[in-house]
């Protein structure tokens, strides 16, 4: 068994890791491919999130120029677009945002989620509250009511999927 607690770079690397301030930006990045409305809902939700200080970046990786246009016209000014000649990929398009824009936390959002109110402002105490916490997620939730949890531990049966499908909108269920 190897003993972490032995290795100069671990101690090195997590030397500098500890976080001792507080976070005061956010760089939150959204990797869009032909999914612009709800792109901007996500952009929507960061903003909307009540964190003051937080850098929205969006990588369309739909090598459209309809899609690029669409997406400058749906997203607001403050929100930096990145449209690269080909797909990148996941990766390759959060690393070219991170590049570019710093702060002292990374949010990777996918176009088709969104934060609800005070998410991320958990999020960041989740990292404030212990040094040796280098990430942190969110509880996701299947339902706008959130009362089933992706993945499900028990699958909702289709009787309550029903019940509330008329508050989940068009999610492709087969009705």
């Amino acid at each position: 068994m190897f003993d972490r607690s032995h290795s100069a770079l671990h101690h090195r690397f997590f030397q500098r890791s500890r976080r001792h301030k507080p976070i005061r930006k956010i760089v939150a990045v959204v990797v869009n491919y032909f999914s612009a409305s709800l792109t901007a809902r996500a952009v929507r939700s960061i903003l909307d999130s009540g964190f003051p200080h937080s850098e929205v970046v969006v990588v369309d990786n739909s090598a459209s120029s309809e899609e690029a246009a669409l997406l400058e016209r749906s997203l607001p000014t403050s929100v930096h677009l990145v449209v690269p000649p080909d797909n990148l990929g996941f990766g390759r398009a959060c690393n070219v945002a991170w590049e570019k824009w710093r702060g002292d936390a990374l949010l990777l959002l996918n176009p088709d989620a969104y934060l609800t109110t005070g998410c991320l402002r958990r999020l960041v105490a989740a990292l404030e509250g212990d040094e040796h916490v280098g990430a942190a997620g969110p509880k996701i939730y299947w339902d706008p009511d959130q009362r089933f949890l992706l993945p499900p531990s028990v699958p909702p049966s289709w009787i309550c999927m029903l019940s509330c499908a008329d508050r989940l909108g068009d999610v492709g269920l087969p009705l």
